[in-house]
């Protein structure tokens, strides 16, 4: 304190001191040792009381729990020399309030506390925002727990019918496999009068159809999971274009439909992107325009645009009215259903080709005018190849093996599965022996050399891929024959999976005699 506060001190006197005290807008107080109130400042004083000197908080209060604990808290105050802070509870003619009481002992310069000073702050509003906050806080981890309970049950869904529908896959594909692969076999019977081969072929073509509709659900039921995958490599564009050609000139000709296709003279050959998923797309599409065309024609017109690969297909068929085009994309939707019952789909395929585009970036877009046609135009991101050196198309492959000479060991605990692979192999000019188990396969290996060996993933005691490391791990004379795993197991994943456990390639049942040819042309000609 300075000279002159203390001479300010000196001239004021007691009573002005309390006025000026008692003046102030906040909340003070004294208390002598007997905790006694000296004085205060009117706040307070209104807060508490009106006659407030000289008597204690016990007397004033009528909230006696509270007088006690701060006539309790006063009394540590000057046993220990020490302040301290709390907040207590107010209720005054039902209004609630908090007060924060800050306190002091008074101490003499010898060391003796002669009083109290307090300071009261009202922190209702403080304390009101506090309790909005912690609830808050509650109603938040109470929904975090409710979402993370919603999570986990959405989780453990998606693993069920991941594995439903794994295990659906692969037990509508086995069967599919015996029946797909003897008409197949019998379509190549030569002994056959046309009546039995027009039979036959209706089979065939109802056989596709029930696994065209296997193959959408499964990826419809991965794309609803997790998303389908894209898997970019390089690829023959006319490879796609011839194959694609081939069977929907088949299709519209069983219709009386004319079929045309043009593709820009200055398209390169080869592209990297999901050839897989492009031939999805445009076998999807092109299949929707026959199916929905009963007069007149579908045209194909392949172009480039950019880094886009730009696709065309224009029908002559019903059309589509513009309000049908919006959902023309939404799961299993059917277009015009009363008048087209007689169409055959499950609704989910250009759901799943939308889904498809998306996934790669693309974009379709649908032109459509109703009895006179659509034009489905879609666009594509490709990468195009400059240097092709050491490549070899598809039927430049196959021509350059000679399937005749080759040998090859199917093994599949299904005798059916196994005899209809041999046959098959057969047909192409191969040798094929079969074996029906694991240790029947070890066996054979042990004794013959073969070109390539056809491996069932699914069977007892020991799986497909543990059969033949086993093989290759005694050193025989198959120690480092090529493997192509068969299997029910559809998904990139799976494929992706058989490659890093050693095999060189991967067929998805049922077989189909074409694409039988080009993996055997693809493998054998890779070891060659």
């Amino acid at each position: 304190m300075t000279n002159l506060d203390a001479a300010i001190m000196k001239e004021m006197d007691y009573e002005t001191f309390v006025k000026i005290i008692s003046d102030i807008p906040s909340c003070i107080f004294f208390k002598d040792t007997e905790l006694k109130y000296r004085f205060s400042s009117h706040c307070w004083a209104q807060l508490i009381s009106d006659d407030i000197v000289g008597k204690t908080d016990l007397d004033i209060r009528k909230d006696k729990e509270n007088a006690e604990k701060a006539m309790e808290a006063d009394r540590q105050i000057i046993a220990s020399k020490k302040g301290c802070s709390y907040v207590i509870k107010s209720d005054i003619d039902g209004e609630v309030s908090y007060l924060e009481l800050i306190k002091e002992p008074i101490i003499k310069d010898d060391g003796t506390v002669i009083g109290i000073v307090g300071l009261i702050n009202d922190v209702t509003e403080q304390k009101v925002m506090e309790k909005r906050i912690v609830g808050m806080s509650e109603m938040l981890k109470a929904k975090c727990r409710e979402q993370q309970s919603s999570l986990e049950r959405i989780q453990k869904m998606n693993t069920a019918q991941k594995l439903f529908t794994a295990s659906m896959n692969h037990e509508l594909r086995s069967p599919l496999n015996g029946i797909i692969g003897n008409l197949q076999l019998l379509l190549a019977d030569d002994t056959l009068n046309e009546e039995q081969k027009q039979y036959v072929d209706n089979a065939f073509t109802s056989s596709k159809m029930m696994l065209d509709i296997v193959n959408e659900l499964l990826d419809f039921a991965k794309g609803e999971m997790s998303g389908l995958t894209i898997r970019n490599k390089e690829f023959s564009l006319s490879k796609i274009l011839n194959n694609l050609e081939f069977t929907a000139k088949v299709q519209a000709r069983n219709k009386g439909l004319d079929f045309f296709m043009f593709k820009d003279d200055n398209l390169p050959e080869r592209y990297i992107s999901d050839e897989q998923r492009i031939n999805q797309i445009l076998t999807n599409i092109v299949s929707n325009a026959i199916k929905y065309t009963e007069t007149g024609s579908i045209v194909i017109t392949v172009s480039s645009s950019g880094d886009k690969l730009v696709f065309s297909c224009s029908d002559t068929g019903q059309g589509i009215d513009k309000a049908s085009i919006d959902s023309l994309f939404d799961p299993f939707t059917r277009f015009n259903e009363d008048n087209n019952v007689h169409i055959q789909g499950t609704g989910l395929g250009l759901a799943v080709v939308k889904r498809i585009i998306d996934s790669m970036n693309g974009e379709i877009t649908v032109d459509s005018t109703v009895g006179e046609g659509s034009t489905f135009t879609v666009m594509i991101p490709v990468e195009q190849v400059t240097e092709s050196d050491g490549l070899v198309s598809a039927s430049a492959e196959t021509a350059t093996v000679d399937f005749g000479s080759l040998t090859a060991l199917c093994v599949d605990d299904s005798a059916v599965n196994a005899k209809i692979m041999s046959s098959l192999l057969g047909k192409l000019g191969m040798t094929a022996d079969s074996a029906f188990s694991a240790n029947e396969a070890i066996q054979r290996a042990e004794e013959v050399r073969y070109d390539i060996i056809f491996m069932d993933h699914m069977m007892p005691d020991m799986n497909g891929i543990e059969t033949f490391k086993a093989i290759r791990e005694k050193g025989g004379v198959n120690a480092s024959t090529p493997v192509v795993m068969l299997t029910g197991n559809a998904g990139e994943d799976y494929e992706d999976y058989y490659r890093q456990q050693g095999a060189q390639g991967y067929l998805l049942k049922p077989v189909l005699i074409e694409q039988l040819k080009e993996v055997v042309a693809e493998v054998v000609g890779r070891k060659l």
